[in-house]
């Protein structure tokens, strides 16, 4: 059945440039090379092999165990305000670290990774993983409490940023909101 409405998607395409309307590469009616990182994945990369009920199952069972651990932190809430700041900040990070993961058993490690460092999501990637790092760095090497909160913070705001990039007008909507926000609050 997918290989029949690729058939039907090709000669649609191969119509429309025999007609002289250029195509996206995306639509055109030539197979696009193969991407030698996909080449790589697919060689090493167990998810490659998996049929598509193991792939929701895997996704369904770390992205749950990633929201069981994020959710879990907020038992050592208490522990960080009085001080103490690894067991929430690993446990969230952990949750989090694993709840994006997940979706590499969907799409596979190559998009993902293409999906998240696409110009539109860069910055809120690079600043979600470098908080993520940061957290982990100021619960053990640095073991202060305050810089662990300041990293959890950027983590939720590039976590929201991350994610308000893949809803239409999501993150013009959110910035709306924030603006207003700040406005009544002064």
């Amino acid at each position: 059945l997918a290989s029949g409405a690729a058939a039907k998607a090709r000669e649609g395409s191969a119509v429309l440039a025999m007609a002289g309307v250029p195509l996206p590469a995306s639509l055109s009616a030539a197979e696009p090379p193969p991407d030698p990182a996909c080449a790589l994945c697919a060689r090493y990369c167990p998810c490659a092999h998996l049929s598509y009920s193991a792939r929701l199952a895997g996704f369904g069972i770390c992205f749950l165990l990633g929201l069981v651990l994020s959710l879990a932190s907020l038992t050592s809430l208490t522990q960080l305000l009085l001080g103490n700041p690894r067991p929430f900040a690993t446990k969230y990070t952990l949750g989090n670290a694993i709840s994006i993961a997940s979706s590499m058993f969907l799409m596979g490690p190559t998009t993902q990774c293409n999906n998240m460092f696409h110009p539109d999501r860069r910055g809120a990637t690079l600043l979600y993983l470098a908080s993520m790092v940061g957290t982990f760095l100021a619960v053990s090497a640095v073991q202060s409490g305050l810089l662990a909160l300041v990293c959890v913070c950027f983590q939720m705001g590039a976590l929201v940023w991350y994610v308000f990039s893949y809803v239409p007008y999501g993150r013009a909507c959110l910035r709306r909101c924030f603006s207003n926000a700040m406005r009544f609050a002064v």
